[in-house]
């Protein structure tokens, strides 16, 4: 579905602007994710304490 958008948006806007848009989407995910796995071993370990 990813490949899809793109596709579809890299047809409205220039492929700088796409790239600038989907890099910075694609940062902030990992970012999330990985504040996520910090969170959820911290609470892991404060359990088993």
């Amino acid at each position: 579905m990813s490949i899809w958008l793109l596709a579809e948006i890299v047809q409205t806007l220039p492929n700088s602007v796409t790239y600038a848009i989907w890099s910075g989407a694609r940062t902030a995910l990992v970012a999330t994710a990985g504040l996520v796995a910090i969170v959820v071993g911290a609470v892991l370990l404060n359990l088993q304490a």
